[in-house]
């Protein structure tokens, strides 16, 4: 019974780890002034800047992601591991 339990908490680690994988994946970089439904700055610097912040927030935001799908993949095969074990006795 134990075995099973574990198997299980094994599969819902790695779905989530594959979800905050595929989150990570998804982010977008998006400047400051489509966000907030204004025209595009005409300044070449304003635009730099504008698209040099998206990415920066864009970065960090999938850093995160990618922060917390690390975490779930070494649980993942910590569980693993342990189920493999616990089916060994």
């Amino acid at each position: 019974m134990a075995t099973w339990l574990l198997a299980l908490a094994t599969a819902f680690a790695a779905f989530r780890s594959a979800w905050y994988w595929y989150k990570s994946s998804q982010i977008a970089a998006v400047p400051y002034w489509v966000e907030v439904g204004r025209e595009e700055p005409t300044d070449r610097l304003q635009f730099q800047i504008g698209w040099m912040n998206a990415l920066m927030k864009a970065s960090e935001e999938s850093a995160v992601l990618n922060r917390w799908g690390a975490i779930w993949t070494g649980g993942t095969i910590a569980m693993g591991a342990a189920t493999t074990v616990a089916n060994v006795w």
